[in-house]
């Protein structure tokens, strides 16, 4: 009776760690997910997941926190026709903060995803530029483990108690602001990130729409220069600040026009969009990330802003076009720079395939005539080359004819500009 009695007992307590190490993965599993997380470090969610900000729950936990009288400060500033001021008032201290963040958690958490999805190796330097408090920072430090995350923006003193009140010391803390940054030491970092900024400088005024008749027009427009020389000054800095092979991450509300005026400013001061970074499809007016980089990558596409704008407003499954109809889309570029011109024999349907694929501001047409003259097209933003490039692939056979009779092998072909 008493060895089944060990036994059992031994059992049990086998039993017992085991459902404490799994509670223990649970909960470590838990704060890599944003809101979990988020709570943990101190912004209690004050909405649900699909609710939006709500004025009544910041009062509510102003006074819930810090008592009326603070209540009765935040109602003497605020200004209901000017979220700044609720802003300024929030970023007083650090409870103040943590209601802020608390009622912004939903924006802050679709960031954090978006970052999250972003591979990045360790013990990297990372710049957080108009990163506040450091509520990112804190969130970047547990999913990417930098070797440090230096946080630029004017509330160091706040983001410094917040950082000694988690043990964090991989996050530093100093005062600058776009555009001049100054303060910032002549090292480069491997990542920098500007989350929510860009859209928000009250001295850029960045458009969602304009009211030219053309985006040519605007960009020539006074408001339009004077927009393209800022963020040209802003890109300029951010070059000096990057190394060689490193990224510079911008998380924003997406328009079309802001598409083009950040993507086409940045990229004159040597600062490209890298789509092999970021999906295309999901950069919108929800906040998303698009990634730039030193190197401009190796794709025969001449403006890939106004590519990515494109995509604005385009269907993810492309509108097939048939017959006289795929011929009129066909003379629509018949000016525009072939990427890809070649031909293959099908031989299950035993015909000649010829395909081309022509780019014209911004957008993109996949052409196909067979022997037996029949004609398709397709239309997508330019910036979803590879994406047409690997479907062909696909479908291709193993030997390509390019135009002039060259025959080259289908993954030498596909894998080489023009």
């Amino acid at each position: 009776m008493r060895i089944a009695f060990t036994k059992k007992r031994e059992r049990n307590n086998k039993m017992g760690k085991n459902k404490k190490k799994k509670k223990k993965s649970v909960k470590e599993a838990q704060i890599n997910i944003p809101r979990q997380f988020f709570k943990k470090i101190g912004i209690r969610p004050l909405v649900g997941p699909n609710e939006k900000r709500n004025l009544k729950m910041i009062e509510r936990e102003i006074s819930r926190r810090l008592g009326k009288d603070t209540l009765e400060s935040f109602r003497v500033v605020f200004e209901p026709e000017c979220d700044d001021t609720a802003f300024n008032f929030c970023h007083r201290s650090l409870p103040l903060v943590k209601v802020w963040y608390g009622d912004d958690i939903n924006h802050l958490c679709r960031v954090a995803k978006e970052l999250k999805d972003f591979e990045m190796l360790p013990n990297l330097k990372i710049l957080d530029i108009g990163g506040g408090p450091g509520h990112l920072a804190f969130w970047m430090a547990r999913i990417w483990n930098p070797l440090k995350v230096v946080v630029a923006d004017q509330y160091s003193h706040i983001g410094a108690e917040w950082a000694q009140s988690l043990n964090e010391d991989r996050i530093e803390f100093i005062d600058s602001l776009l555009p001049d940054l100054k303060g910032i030491s002549d090292e480069q970092f491997d990542t920098i990130i500007i989350s929510r900024v860009l859209g928000n400088l009250e001295v850029l005024d960045l458009p969602t729409c304009y009211d030219e008749f053309n985006y040519i027009d605007y960009l020539k427009s006074d408001s339009g220069q004077f927009k393209i020389d800022f963020l040209r000054s802003i890109g300029h800095k951010l070059n000096e600040l990057l190394t060689d092979d490193g990224h510079l991450i911008i998380a924003d509300s997406w328009s079309d026009i802001r598409k083009v005026l950040i993507g086409g400013s940045f990229e004159k001061e040597g600062l490209y969009m890298n789509p092999d970074k970021f999906d295309p499809r999901r950069v919108g007016k929800e906040h998303s990330i698009v990634v730039f980089s030193k190197t401009p990558i190796v794709e025969p596409i001449p403006d890939l802003p106004l590519g990515l704008s494109a995509a604005e407003n385009l269907p993810n499954q492309s509108y097939e076009f048939v017959g006289t109809s795929a011929e009129t889309m066909r003379t629509f570029f018949s000016k525009g720079n072939i990427l890809k011109d070649f031909e293959y024999y099908d031989s299950n349907d035993e015909d000649i395939i010829k395909f081309e694929i022509i780019e014209k501001v911004g957008l993109m047409l996949l052409y196909k005539v067979t022997n037996g003259g029949l004609k398709r097209a397709w239309i997508y933003p330019s910036i979803y080359y590879k994406k047409v490039i690997n479907m062909l692939m696909e479908v291709t056979n193993e030997k390509i004819i390019e135009k002039g009779g060259r025959v080259t092998y289908r993954d030498d072909f596909f894998s080489l500009p023009n």
